[in-house]
């Protein structure tokens, strides 16, 4: 036999090894006896609270701050971290994710704009609510004008957008979970 034949067959016994025990990792995570079959779960940590759940481009994103994609809603690919930029002196806090089809904000049609709460340590600061824009459906990047919206309270969080076709505005509606009160900008005319 060849010496370059073995080496060759050798390298693809390693590859076809290698692809099965990285597909056994990845399938067996689903075999966890609490694990959901049918709802997504990320590959490690949790999940916290749902952030959006949007289609653009042929596929359903869903985000909590992290990013996964699905062509069906069962089956689900883990995208990496898609949060990028910013201070890091912050947690991203819940919020919401919307695609801007008609470029009304200004970063560009069909951009995906993550709506969230900067949330500091130990509840000493106010939160405030920040964006970050995705042209590329993968990365989003924090915008250098954040703060977005700050009322300069502690507790002020889980901002949802959404567009108000009447006023042909994009409407937040904010949380002040302190006092149980919604705060909603801009506000109803």
């Amino acid at each position: 036999m060849h010496k370059s034949y073995i080496c060759h067959k050798n390298t693809a016994l390693l590859f076809a090894l290698l692809l099965v025990t990285a597909m056994q990792h990845l399938y067996a995570q689903y075999d966890e006896k609490y694990r959901p079959q049918f709802h997504f779960s990320p590959q490690k940590g949790w999940i916290g609270d749902p952030d959006g759940l949007v289609y653009t481009g042929g596929k359903y994103h869903l985000f909590w701050w992290g990013h996964a994609v699905s062509e069906d809603l069962v089956h689900w690919e883990e995208l990496p971290y898609p949060m990028q930029g910013g201070s890091r002196a912050f947690s991203y806090f819940s919020g919401s994710v919307v695609v801007d089809k008609n470029n009304t904000a200004g970063f560009g049609a069909n951009s995906m704009i993550a709506v969230y709460t900067m949330h500091y340590p130990g509840d000493s600061l106010p939160e405030q609510q920040a964006i970050s824009v995705s042209n590329d459906r993968i990365n989003f990047n924090f915008y250098e004008g954040n703060p977005v919206l700050d009322v300069r309270k502690i507790f002020f969080r889980d901002p949802q957008v959404f567009w108000h076709e009447p006023i042909q505005k994009w409407v937040m509606a904010v949380t002040v979970p302190d006092i149980k009160r919604y705060i909603f900008t801009p506000p109803a005319t």
